[in-house]
């Protein structure tokens, strides 16, 4: 049975949202489908809501999407992307849900757990949604590979500063 569409936010103005943000989010705990816990900082509503200095009513009045588009199975999951080195970033995820858009930066937790904080969210144009489809699934043992190979690269970096 499909899930249903969530509301849309009624006057998405930026005071209502920060509080709506800070509120239904910065304050409670949110999980992925997989069991991931999702922190929200109330600092991370900035760069999800303005496109510049401006306020985005169209991602704004999408606000209530965020959890269901984490929480959802019928939600699609890939590999973030990096344009700037043309690959795949193994501690992004991006939820793909009804056209709407959330990235995550994925980080490992105690005992080889993994964790999640919210990075932005946006509603996708047809192309871009496209380009998602056609990235890497995401792959949670891939990205806990990823994680413990940087926690071993910055162990070592330190170990060897501390040797100087």
């Amino acid at each position: 049975m499909a899930e249903e569409r969530p509301k849309f936010f009624k006057d998405p103005c930026p005071e209502k949202c920060l509080r709506h943000y800070e509120r239904e989010y910065c304050k409670k705990e949110i999980y992925t489908s997989d069991q991931i816990r999702v922190h929200f900082k109330p600092n991370s509503f900035w760069h999800a809501f303005y496109e510049g200095n401006d306020f985005d009513s169209e991602r704004a009045k999408r606000i209530d999407w965020i959890a269901p588009a984490l929480a959802s199975h019928e939600s699609k999951q890939f590999f973030g992307w990096n344009k700037k080195i043309g690959a795949d970033m193994l501690d992004r995820r991006v939820a793909l849900y009804e056209g709407f858009v959330v990235v995550l930066q994925v980080k490992m937790g105690r005992r080889r757990s993994l964790k999640a904080e919210f990075v932005t969210c946006y509603p996708a144009s047809r192309e871009t949604q496209e380009k998602i489809n056609t990235s890497r699934p995401w792959d949670r043992n891939k990205t806990v590979e990823a994680l413990e190979h940087k926690k071993l690269e910055l162990h070592r970096i330190e170990s060897r500063r501390g040797k100087r």
